[in-house]
């Protein structure tokens, strides 16, 4: 078998030296940490000697500072600038090589007196180059608009277009009313523009019965109105599109301002109650807008019928049945109670 080899610092080490060979060998100074001071201060001399090229370089350019403040100044009429430090990142780069690539490139004050001569010399173009360049630049070039002035610009034509259709939409154009007229009607627009409550005024109300109401509509500017005057206003014109000649635009208008849930007057439910009573004559199938309507106004306003519009429309449902919708409308005015009829209490035996 191959013999091992002992390890250091185990049973193998040498006996210990007498005591009085360990004091003297104490005494004595270690050659080791001599070499080492010395080799500091041989580094400290290294690094403080500046070498005859980095010398060479430092006087170059000392001198053309010096020669570039003469040229522009004068001898001797201000000190010397200090040069501006720049720094590079990426590797490092041995100093003896930058010396090289700085000699191989010629400095910008030698560039530019090299290209100097050019610089005020006048360029000659061809006839040809200048007609070429001439058909890419537009001499008279549109004026170019913004995302803003587009927008403002239909927004302008619409409102153009609005006002001519509603001016004309009777073939009576809007210059040619009454100016006594106008002035009636510009009042109501100022009163319609605050109104919170109380009556209105009689020219608003004879509005629906003008052969051109839209015309006096359109002086009024509805925009402008009060959230209560938009209510009397809506009430008016349900009455008048009830008591109009059917059509599917009329169940369209008045399932739409009947899903607002105003508190309509009497008045008006009774005039709808009656639009729909109108139809049990009818021999024709209606169209589901009818019936839609119909359903709006039993689900909005069953609780506003009396018993007696409550079982005409339920007969009416009968002479005028819908397979889906019907059943839908005869529970809505089965589930509530007539304003007619007052809520008997309950009597506790």
């Amino acid at each position: 078998m191959p013999k091992f080899k002992a390890a250091r610092g185990a049973g193998g080490q040498e006996k210990h030296a007498p005591l009085a060979e360990q004091i003297l060998a104490g005494d004595a100074v270690r050659a080791g940490a001599r070499e080492k001071r010395r080799g500091r201060g041989t580094q400290e001399e290294e690094e403080e000697y500046v070498g005859p090229r980095l010398t060479r370089r430092i006087l170059q350019q000392a001198r053309q500072q010096q020669e570039e403040l003469e040229a522009e100044h004068g001898t001797g009429s201000r000190p010397a600038a200090p040069r501006e430090r720049i720094t590079r990142l990426g590797p490092g780069v041995p100093q003896d090589g930058s010396d090289d690539e700085d000699e191989e490139w010629p400095t910008l004050e030698k560039a530019a007196t090299m290209t100097g001569a050019g610089q005020h010399a006048e360029v000659a173009v061809d006839p040809e180059d200048e007609r070429a360049i001439e058909m890419f630049m537009n001499k008279n070039p549109p004026v170019r608009r913004t995302l803003a002035d587009i927008i403002m610009e239909k927004l302008t034509e619409k409102q153009t277009e609005v006002e001519t259709v509603m001016s004309e939409v009777t073939g009576f154009p809007l210059p040619q009313l009454d100016p006594r007229v106008l002035e009636v009607y510009r009042g109501v627009r100022e009163v319609l523009s605050k109104y919170r409550s109380g009556k209105l005024p009689k020219a608003f109300k004879i509005i629906p019965a003008l052969s051109n109401w839209e015309q006096i509509l359109y002086v009024t500017e509805p925009e402008a109105w009060t959230a209560a005057a938009m209510y009397q206003a809506t009430s008016a014109a349900m009455l008048k599109i009830a008591e109009m000649d059917y059509s599917g635009a009329n169940s369209i208008f008045l399932r739409l301002l009947l899903d607002k849930k105003y508190a309509l007057p009497y008045r008006v439910l009774d005039a709808l109650v009656f639009h729909f009573l109108g139809f049990r004559t009818e021999k024709r199938e209606l169209p589901v807008l009818w019936h839609q309507c119909l359903l709006t106004l039993a689900q909005r306003y069953k609780a506003d019928l009396a018993m007696e519009q409550k079982e005409a429309l339920l007969e009416l449902l009968r002479l005028q049945p819908h397979p889906q919708l019907s059943p839908e409308i005869r529970r809505e005015l089965q589930s509530a109670v007539p304003r007619d009829v007052e809520d008997v209490p309950i009597t506790m035996d």
